[in-house]
């Protein structure tokens, strides 16, 4: 009986939990795109980007687009094909303001590597957009 009672408390917990809503507030990003075949890393400007979805835990929700969008911007403009793209992100500015420029240093340390700054003027990230049928068919994207 003791079994049955913490198996229904945990299904009851875990039910809860995936009942929360996902909050839309603003988040404040940053990207670094590098090449492990060439010598230049790419970084942007750390950015505010309104109307983000994150998880009730503060995961972002759709992460692997805004990571599509800088390493696609990197591909079209810079014309590197084989770069790993990285965001990060945080709800709180001074958080990430800490994290930019522990990045920016390792990466200005790092001896060979040529650094190039993406200002807001070149690269900007996009929210992307949500409607209720993508959520209701598993958080998928429709195809454009």
């Amino acid at each position: 009986m003791r079994k049955l009672l913490v198996l229904l408390a945990l299904l009851c917990g875990v039910a809860s939990y995936a009942a929360k809503p996902r909050k839309i507030q603003r988040v404040y990003m940053f990207g670094v795109t590098q090449s492990f075949n060439d010598s230049v890393c790419f970084l942007t400007d750390l950015q505010a980007v309104d109307s983000v979805r994150l998880e009730p835990n503060g995961f972002l929700t759709d992460r692997t687009l805004y990571m599509l969008q800088c390493g696609q911007f990197v591909a079209s403009q810079m014309h590197i094909n084989d770069a790993t793209t990285a965001i990060f992100f945080s709800p709180k500015k001074a958080t990430l303001e800490k994290k930019y420029l522990k990045v920016r240093r390792r990466f200005q340390r790092e001896k060979g590597t040529n650094l190039v700054f993406l200002g807001t003027d070149q690269f900007r990230f996009k929210p992307e957009t949500w409607t209720e049928e993508t959520e209701q068919a598993g958080d998928e994207k429709p195809k454009k």
